[in-house]
Formats: structure tokens, C-alpha cells, sequence
């Protein structure tokens, strides 16, 4: 087994050489200086008084040090693939998978899939059996493949349309991922080098009014929960041939996948535990971060850690299925890559010692640090410096440590619940879920530990302050750091529930921030000029310059580029800004706002940081 990689004439660098090096260095000063405080630590500062509890803040420490040392492994050399031209001719399917999403959101799909240049075929593979989706494969001339059961999932209706189809090679879509109609050139002559198995490219949304999605559309700047995963982390695994299959928005070649039936089942991330199997048995993977496929992200709190918490409960479950410490094949890269995508999962307990440790030191006078003198917090800075000053340089811009703090909360209560399925079920741990792509409001009730976590600090921070008032402690020093710590813990926490109160899409289809003209025609009064603020296939958000008066009906015509103009349908206009139902305007809109090449938002937002 050997770290280094073959040449490939595709691959290029992220970096200059020098920024390269630069960031490397700082990667390995900053774990340096984390080893050298943890050792301090380990021999100087655990606190005999309370050994159980020092002894868990240490562990948690330590977890924070692995999971460091994992980032940087993934970041540590990101590739940039140069795209080749195809030589060779191949026939393709495109598969795209549905069970129960909405018609109308999977016709958008796969309207967008038929017009993909380069022959292809399309076929809508249905879990659901539904006479509408075959209706919907009649209209725009796809084939239609069903069964007479739901085993294995997704995965099971994948390799049913797999056993039933001769392309070689393989795109697949999910129902709500809309790709552009470059893909398949995008991506197939990298498939003239044999021994590549699958191609995969970045999940992009274009619902930036998701949950995983922060954006300051004054100061166009927008961070995404995955975006240091698709463009940092994943150019990083490519270096190391650990790119993995993601389950949609990839193209796989038959020949690698038919010794195996197709995917291969038993897991509910049968995407990773595919793509282990394939690195095991000499193929190679390649990631073209390439805005290629948009989706829909989850727009409630509920959905998020639903998706979540699958997520976390089948990467867990690889080690039991196909642990990539043992599996024969591997080089040493990949199993690094590999057990540090598992190793992400594992961060809900150390979270939880973090977010419980403050209150406990509030209420019981313990601490976990003894002596916490000048040496040890001058130590503990310098270490904190190391790590926000390597994080931010080697992020490129993409990683905000308070908006990642942000989503660690969140996910903590949910990775432990996928943890503790794992530890106490074992294999028959999982059950694949449809995450659910329809708006919803927020629910309080997917939140509950966090206002436990909440209520008890608060009481905690009272029991403290009661004491120091009654002179009952005197430890001023250790309460101030307890209360600092808590109240940052609680500030996390409020943001989180925030996050789950917060409104949620309304609309049917999901809606994009544009600006078009508009103008408004009524019986009694002249036309009105106006402007759209976000629009979605569905209806539209006004906003005219002086209010229009209740209670009239009116005509509305929006104005598109290109000098396409569509009327509206009339209704009851209210106050300004109002929503409205568009009917005529539908086609116009498509035009104007679909996702055709997954930058339409983000073209005018930049990612925070340097």
C-alpha cells in the first residue's frame, strides 16, 4: 500500500504552490500545537478532585484533535480536474429514481433529463407504482420501469431499472435533482480511461431559503452547511482516488457495477458502501466539482435531521457492513478518507460533554481543569488561535466557524440517536427514508432536547448567581468561566431553535429571489408599474411603489428577459408586497428562473471568510 498517486493527465491543483504549502504549514503548526496542549494537559491539569468529569472534557478534547487531523488529511492537497474530450461513443441511460415526491416536481426532472445533450435514454423508475407517473413518462417519451415490490429501498428499484436496461454508462438523477443539459458531455470522456467506475458531481440546491442555507442577500454573501464538504473536501478525497459515490448526480460505469447486480444493497447509504466495494476492487472514482445538478435542499428542521440522521445511521453502519480499516484493497489513503467521513458522524459526543460540561460546573463547584493558572490559559489561546487562524486559511473562504458551530448543535441530539441505534441494534439498525422536498413550518417539536439543554443552563447560571450572591461560593474566577462558557452554549442554542420557529416555504415550488417588471391594469385606475421580489413556478412576491387598492381585481403582466411578456390571472390584490397566483405565465417563468445551470443565485453571493 502506498500514500502517493499516479499522474493523471485530468488532474490539476486547487492551489497555487506556494498558497498550497502555505496552507499545509499552518495545518501542521496547528496540530502541533494541539498535540503539545494535550499532552500539557494529560500530564499537569487533569483535576484529581474530579477525575470522571475531567477525564470526559480530556476524551472530548482529543476527539477535537482526531477530528482536526482528519480535515486536514481530506484538505490537504484538493484537485481540480481539467475535463477530457470523449473519444469513443457510449450509449447511456439516465435513471431517475422516485417513490412517493410530487408529479410535478419529478416532471421538472425529467423534462430536464430528456433534454440533455448526447443520445441518451431516460427512464423514470417508479417505487410507487403510480398511474401518473407513467402517464408523465408517456408525455415526454421516457421509458417507465416499476415492480411489484419496495425491497432494498432506493437502491432496489435502481437495480431493478439496472437488470432491465443495456446502457454503458449509468446517470443517476433523484426526483428532485434537475440537471443541466451538459452533464453527460461534462462528464464521459472521463470514462475513456478503463479503470474509472464512477464520476461524481457536487449537490448544489437552489432553495437558498432552506435550513442548511444562511444568506445575507443585503451583503450578498451566502454558507451552505455542505459547501466545505463539496468544495474542499471531496477535491480532497480525489486526490487520494476516495471520491466517493453520493446517490444522485453521479454517472457509473456498467462493467464495474454488474459483477455486484448494481448497487450493492444491505446498507442504507448504499452509495458509500458501493463506492468502498469499487476502490477495493481497483477502480477509480473521479469528482468534477462542477455545478452539473441542482436540487432541493430540506426546508424544515424536521426534514433536515430526518435526512440527517439516515445520513448518520448508514455511515455508522459501514464499519459493521464493509469496515474500510479491514477491507482488503484499500491503499492507506483511502481507508484514512474513508474512516474520516465515518469519524465525522461520532462529533454528537463530544458536542454533548461540551455543551453539558459548563452547567455541571456551575452546579457542583467542580472543574475540569486544575490548576487553571496563566500558563494553562495562555496554552489553551495559543491552541485556539492555531486552530481559527489553519481552519479559516485552509477553508478558502468556504468554512464559518460560528454557522458550523451553529448545525453542530443542531445535529447533535440526532447523531446520538443514530449512535445509540448502532451501539443497541447493530445491523438491523437503518431504515431508508424519503426526505421530504415539500415546505413546511418549522417545528418546535424536532428541537425538544434543545430547550432542555436551554432550560437546564438557565438554571444552572441562577444556581451559580444565587451562590455567589449568599457568599456560599466564593470561587469568582470559576463561576465567570462558567457562566461565559454557558452563555455561548446557550447563544448556539437559541440560534438553533430559531432555525426550527422560523416560517417555511409555503409555496408548492420552491421560490427564487429575481427582479422583473411588472405592471398592473385595472377598471377604474391606469396601469401601475411594479417589481417582483422572488418568484417561483407558482406565484411571485410584489412589491409596488405605492399601495393598490383593496379589494379590486386586477390584470398583472410580468415582463421577462428577452422581451417576453405573459399575463397573469386576475385576483384580490391586498397590501404590499403580496403573492400571487400565476396560470399563463408558467412556461415564461421556466424560462426565466429554472435552475438551468445551478448559479442563477448564487452568481451575485460570495462565500464569507478570506
Amino acid at each position: 500500500m502506498s500514500l502517493s498517486m499516479n499522474a493523471d493527465d485530468t488532474l490539476d491543483y486547487l492551489d497555487r504552490p506556494w498558497r498550497r504549502r502555505g496552507r499545509q504549514t499552518a495545518a501542521v503548526v496547528a496540530l502541533g500545537v494541539y498535540a503539545f496542549y494535550l499532552a500539557y494537559r494529560a500530564r499537569y491539569t487533569l483535576n484529581p478532585a474530579a477525575p470522571v468529569f475531567a477525564l470526559l472534557v480530556f476524551l472530548a478534547e482529543a476527539h477535537g484533535f482526531l477530528s482536526l487531523f482528519f480535515y486536514f488529511f481530506q484538505t490537504w492537497a484538493p484537485r481540480r480536474r481539467r475535463v477530457p474530450a470523449p473519444s469513443g461513443t457510449y450509449s447511456v441511460d439516465v435513471y431517475i429514481t422516485t417513490y412517493n415526491e410530487d408529479v410535478d416536481l419529478l416532471r421538472q426532472t425529467a423534462r430536464a433529463a430528456v433534454a440533455m445533450r448526447y443520445p441518451h435514454h431516460t427512464y423514470l423508475c417508479d417505487d410507487g407504482r403510480r398511474a401518473e407517473v407513467a402517464a408523465l413518462a408517456r408525455e415526454l417519451g421516457c421509458g417507465y420501469i416499476t415492480r411489484a415490490d419496495n425491497a432494498h429501498a432506493k437502491a432496489g428499484n435502481w437495480n431493478n431499472a439496472f437488470r432491465q436496461t443495456v446502457g454503458d454508462l449509468i446517470v443517476t438523477l433523484d426526483a428532485d435533482h434537475v440537471p443541466q443539459p451538459q452533464l453527460i458531455e461534462r462528464t464521459i470522456g472521463f470514462f475513456e480511461d478503463p479503470s474509472v467506475a464512477l464520476v461524481q458531481v457536487p449537490q448544489q440546491f437552489h432553495n437558498l431559503d432552506s435550513v442548511q442555507h444562511q444568506v445575507n442577500w443585503d451583503e450578498r454573501r451566502m454558507h451552505g452547511e455542505q459547501d466545505v464538504f463539496f468544495d474542499l473536501v471531496m477535491p480532497g478525497k480525489d486526490h487520494w482516488n476516495a471520491a466517493f459515490f453520493c446517490g444522485t448526480g453521479a454517472v457509473l460505469r456498467r462493467t464495474a457495477l454488474e459483477p455486484h447486480g448494481g448497487i450493492v444493497t444491505g446498507s442504507i447509504t448504499e452509495d458509500m458502501h458501493t463506492s468502498i466495494v469499487l476502490h477495493a476492487e481497483g477502480w477509480r472514482s473521479v469528482y468534477l466539482n462542477e455545478v452539473l445538478v441542482t436540487g432541493l435542499a430540506p426546508t424544515d428542521v424536521s426534514s433536515f435531521l430526518k435526512q440527517r440522521l439516515r445520513w448518520a445511521e448508514g455511515n455508522l453502519k459501514i464499519v459493521i457492513d464493509v469496515n474500510p480499516l479491514t477491507c482488503r484493497g484499500l491503499t492507506v489513503g483511502q481507508r484514512v478518507a474513508y474512516v474520516a467521513s465515518m469519524f465525522h458522524w461520532t462529533i454528537g459526543v463530544p458536542k454533548l460533554v461540551f455543551y453539558l460540561a459548563p452547567p455541571w460546573m456551575l452546579f457542583s463547584g467542580a472543574f475540569p481543569i486544575a490548576p487553571f493558572d496563566r500558563r494553562v490559559t495562555l496554552i489553551y489561546l495559543a491552541n485556539l488561535a492555531c486552530m481559527v487562524v489553519s481552519y479559516k486559511l485552509t477553508s478558502r473562504g468556504r468554512g464559518r466557524l460560528l454557522m458550523d458551530e451553529l448545525f453542530n448543535m443542531l445535529n447533535t441530539f440526532t447523531l446520538l440517536q443514530a449512535l445509540a441505534r448502532l451501539l443497541f441494534q447493530g445491523r438491523r439498525a437503518g431504515v431508508f427514508v424519503v426526505t421530504s422536498k415539500k415546505g413546511d413550518t418549522g417545528s418546535a417539536t424536532a428541537v425538544l432536547p434543545h430547550f432542555a439543554l436551554l432550560g437546564f443552563s438557565c438554571l444552572a447560571i441562577n444556581w451559580s448567581l444565587l451562590g455567589l450572591g449568599f457568599g456560599i461560593d466564593e470561587d469568582w474566577t470559576g463561576a465567570g468561566i462558567g457562566i461565559f462558557w454557558t452563555l455561548y452554549n446557550m447563544a448556539l442554542v437559541v440560534g438553533v431553535i430559531r432555525l426550527a420557529v422560523r416560517p417555511s416555504q409555503k409555496r408548492d415550488t420552491s421560490r427564487f429571489r429575481a427582479s422583473f417588471a411588472v405592471t398592473t391594469h385595472g377598471a377604474s385606475d391606469a396601469t401601475r408599474p411594479g417589481i417582483t421580489v422572488d418568484v417561483s413556478e407558482g406565484g411571485c412576491r410584489l412589491l409596488w411603489p405605492e399601495p393598490l387598492p383593496v379589494g379590486c381585481r386586477r390584470r398583472l403582466d410580468l415582463h421577462f428577459a428577452g422581451g417576453c411578456r405573459e399575463p397573469g390571472r386576475r385576483g384580490d390584490h391586498g397590501a404590499p408586497p403580496a403573492a400571487r397566483r400565476l396560470v399563463a405565465a408558467r412556461r415564461a417563468l421556466r424560462r426565466s428562473v429554472a435552475p438551468a445551470d445551478g448559479r442563477h443565485q448564487r452568481r451575485d453571493l460570495r462565500h464569507r471568510g478570506a
